[in-house]
């Protein structure tokens, strides 16, 4: 059996990214940085809301966890 890849980060950087986050979350964002945990820095960056909330909350510069991503994106 192969060891999963991480995904190649470096091709990506300074590209918007759709993130798909655990407990149905959602941001979007320019990536700014990473780490070899798959640790993301995104600037710009958007939550997408589905909760009765609703909407895009802009929320800035975030960090987001490798451990909560469940897939990754790029859109224009």
């Amino acid at each position: 059996m192969s060891k999963p890849q991480a995904p190649e980060l470096k091709k990506l950087m300074g590209r918007r990214l759709s993130v798909k986050l655990n407990a149905e979350r959602r941001v979007s964002g320019l990536l700014r940085g990473y780490d070899h945990f798959t640790n993301l820095v995104l600037e710009e960056a958007v939550e997408h809301r589905a909760d009765d909330k609703g909407g895009d909350k802009a929320i800035g510069e975030v960090m987001v966890r490798g451990n909560s991503i469940v897939s990754l994106a790029v859109t224009s």
